[in-house]
C-alpha cells in the first residue's frame, strides 16, 4: 500500500498548474516585452550595419536537338 501512496503523490505533482503558470507570466510581463524589444532592436541594428551583397548567376544553354526547328534553335531555351 505505501507503493500506491508514493505513486498517486508522485502524479499530484506532476501536474502543471495553468493558473500559476500564467501568474507568473503576468508577474514578469514587463521584463518579457523589455527584453523582446532588446533583442528585436540589436538585430535590426545588426541587419541595417552589415554591407548588402547581392550575387546571381545564370547559365542560358540550348538543349541539343537532333532535326532543325522553325524557331533557329530559340525554342529550347523556352523550356
Amino acid at each position: 500500500m505505501n507503493t500506491l501512496e508514493n505513486t498517486t503523490e508522485y502524479l499530484q505533482e506532476d501536474e502543471i498548474d495553468l493558473r500559476e503558470l500564467w501568474a507568473t507570466v503576468m508577474k514578469y510581463k514587463h521584463e518579457i516585452v523589455k527584453f523582446s524589444a532588446v533583442v528585436t532592436i540589436l538585430a535590426f541594428i545588426y541587419a541595417l550595419s552589415i554591407p548588402n551583397s547581392y550575387k546571381s548567376s545564370t547559365l542560358l544553354a540550348p538543349q541539343e536537338q537532333s532535326k532543325p526547328s522553325l524557331g533557329g534553335g530559340l525554342a529550347a531555351l523556352a523550356v
